[in-house]
């Protein structure tokens, strides 16, 4: 009876526990987060044994305003964001866990074992290369400049065996090299050993040796590039300098500024002789070469050798440009990267000189390349330049007085001023006159009744700076000018007289036909350039000037031949131009007007010469209407703009050039050449 009171009493108070249970409040969020939170293992993986990336979660599902924040005693094992690294050995971690909810925090930590990495791989030799020996010579080290490292133990040991070489023996021979890591992996690479019996040429002696001849010969690295197929070296004695073409192979083997030994084939390439077929190149001693000053004007005498040049940046460049130009006092200086360089090299140097500074100062050393006639230094590595911090405007100034002829005026002027307008480094330069009523800012000469003093002043600006003003005083010689020779008899008389004076003195002459003009027009118009070529009226394209029956060139009659009468005017050799026959065709008989485009076309009713021609033009229209008196001016231009076009373009080489040349041939000259300010005195009296 007993035992069943104690088996009711029993459940009674069971019971009585479970309706209290049922009642306990909600457990705490962050205590249920922190019994909740584990490392996420990929299998086979446990905490004791982890070889993969863990996952480490930052929140928990049904667990509001959770933020789980990693860290790792060891990164580099074990990131915050679970990436395992595995080691060499075993390693053991403790991973933490930072748990907030709002104001409440916790630390959860656990301990991860990261296990070794499994050694099943054997060690990587590196530097191993066939061996060129010359005959009777030491063995030398074979084991300089061979390494083997192993994934796991890191650098080991290597060893060789070259016991079979016999270096008084000529012959090819093997040795073996090996190399094993700590868990028994062995590698082994073997490698040739050829003794032979070759004579060490000078660089000279392997230029002048037979083509296809195996040559050896020893120098110092000035440089070297990569292609995808070759590695391309240059080596300088102390005599002369050699290009190498090599196997890629090689290029773990040699560096700049090492004295090499070098076996292979001599060879012609663009001329030149090179060592290609390389069979072997050995280094020798750390060595170098001291580079050669040299310009722009040298540069073809120092062929494959190693030059400084300085030059300064005249040009926008980009990241595709793979040649540059520095000016400099000598010169134009060219730069190039040569065309089959791996890109990694190329886009290193190309971003050091992209978008340079007009006029910054950019020093080079580098081997000297000569392809055909010309000579450049070639950029082979970024290393190779360096670049002045700021510009030089001494520098600047110098490099545009060797470019351009800047005025220096004295004395008395009686004709218009030829003045540069152009200059490098985007340099701008001004004129100014003290009585542009007789001087014109641009230089265009009014000559006065008497001689008058006048100022004229240059100002060369770069960059916003003035960096040259020079001033000049001058007199411009009044309109009793003193006439000597061809043009004797215009002294003491006015405008009117003068006007008829030289009809009387260009209208003789010695007639030529229009035939004739075909051969004399290659002597009139040639290029001053290019002797071969013409320079052609309104495209100035320089073509060919051998006649082929008006092809390339025909006969252009500035004052057209339908407004002219009798051979004598059609065939006046002042007034024959050569021209493109489709520009010819074009202009027709058309007048000339003025445009506002440099270029030449047509240009309302007419036609506009183009800028570099439209002087040249006005002064064969004033002339033929002073030696055609019948001819009217206002029929082929309005005289307001020509006298315009005369300022505007004064008399240049070229035509005087051809003045010279027409008068050796028709026995007269046009006076609106020799003598610019008389369309002044003429038209402007």
């Amino acid at each position: 009876m007993m035992k069943k009171i104690t088996i009711l009493f029993t459940l009674i108070l069971f019971g009585v526990l479970l309706v209290s249970c049922g009642n306990q409040p909600v457990r705490n969020p962050i205590v249920l987060a922190y019994n909740t939170l584990e490392v996420g293992l990929t299998s086979p993986d446990t905490l004791a044994s982890v070889s993969q990336d863990l996952t480490l979660p930052t929140t928990l599902p049904g667990i509001d305003n959770l933020v789980i924040i990693w860290s790792s005693d060891n990164e580099a094992i074990i990131s915050a964001s679970g990436e395992v690294v595995r080691q060499n050995i075993d390693v053991s971690i403790v991973l933490t866990a930072k748990l907030t909810i709002d104001d409440q925090e916790r630390f959860k930590f656990f301990t991860v074992t990261v296990i070794k990495l499994d050694d099943s791989e054997a060690p990587v030799i590196f530097g191993a290369k066939d061996v060129f020996l010359d005959l009777g010579a030491t063995n030398p080290d074979y084991l300089i400049g061979v390494t083997a490292v192993d994934a796991i133990d890191g650098s080991v040991i290597v060893e060789v065996d070259a016991s079979n070489v016999n270096v008084n023996l000529e012959g090819t021979y093997e040795i073996t090299y090996s190399a094993s890591d700590l868990a028994g992996n062995t590698a082994s690479v073997t490698v040739t050993v050829t003794v032979v019996d070759e004579v060490m040429l000078t660089i000279t002696e392997v230029i002048g040796s037979v083509l296809n001849n195996e040559v050896k010969t020893e120098g110092s690295v000035t440089a070297l590039y990569e292609t995808d197929t070759q590695l391309i070296l240059y080596i300088q004695d102390s005599a002369q300098a050699i290009r190498i073409e090599a196997p890629k192979s090689f290029a773990g083997f040699v560096g700049v500024g090492q004295k090499v030994v070098v076996r292979g084939t001599k060879t012609i390439s663009n001329n030149q002789a090179v060592i290609s077929s390389v069979r072997d190149i050995a280094f020798v001693s750390d060595t170098s070469i001291q580079a050669q000053s040299a310009t722009a004007a040298n540069l073809s005498t120092f062929s494959n050798k190693l030059v400084s040049v300085y030059g300064l940046v005249n040009q926008t460049h980009t990241l595709i440009d793979t040649s540059y130009i520095l000016e400099t006092l000598n010169g134009p200086l060219n730069l190039v990267i040569p065309d089959l360089i791996v890109a990694d090299t190329r886009n290193a140097i190309q971003s050091k000189l992209r978008a340079l500074q007009f006029g910054l100062g950019v020093g080079i050393t580098g081997v000297v390349r000569t392809v055909g006639s010309a000579s450049h230094v070639l950029i082979t590595s970024a290393d190779q330049i360096t670049v002045e911090a700021a510009v030089d405007p001494i520098e600047v100034l110098e490099v545009i007085k060797s470019k351009v002829s800047l005025p220096n005026l004295s004395g008395n002027i009686s004709t218009n001023l030829t003045l540069v307008q152009n200059l490098p480094f985007r340099a701008t330069i001004t004129y100014q006159s003290s009585n542009e009523a007789i001087l014109s800012n641009n230089g265009q000469v009014s000559l006065p009744d008497d001689d008058t003093p006048v100022t004229f002043t240059y100002t060369l600006s770069f960059n916003g700076e003035v960096i040259e003003t020079k001033t000049f005083n001058l007199v411009v010689t009044g309109s009793r000018f003193e006439y000597t020779g061809y043009y004797a008899t215009l002294n003491g008389l006015n405008s009117a007289q003068m006007s008829l004076e030289l009809t009387r003195i260009i209208s003789t002459y010695r007639y030529r036909t229009y035939d004739a003009a075909r051969q004399i027009l290659q002597d009139t118009d040639r290029d001053p350039n290019n002797p071969n070529n013409v320079l052609l009226i309104y495209n100035r394209a320089s073509v060919s000037k051998t006649w082929d029956s008006g092809v390339t060139w025909n006969r252009e009659h500035v004052w057209p031949q339908s407004y002219l009468t009798g051979t004598h005017e059609g065939a006046d050799l002042h007034n024959l131009r050569a021209a493109n026959p489709g520009i010819n065709s074009a202009r027709s008989n058309l007048p000339f007007r003025d445009s506002v485009d440099s270029h030449h076309g047509f240009s309302g009713d007419g036609y506009f010469p183009g800028d570099d021609d439209k002087g040249d033009v006005a002064r064969i229209l004033f002339y033929m209407v002073t030696r055609y008196t019948h001819l009217n001016i206002n029929i082929m231009g309005i005289l307001s703009q020509l006298i315009q076009w005369h300022i505007d373009d004064p008399v240049d080489e070229f035509e005087l050039n051809r003045n010279n040349v027409i008068y050796s041939y028709q026995e007269n000259r046009n006076p609106f050449i020799d003598h610019p300010h008389l369309v002044h005195q003429i038209w402007m009296s």
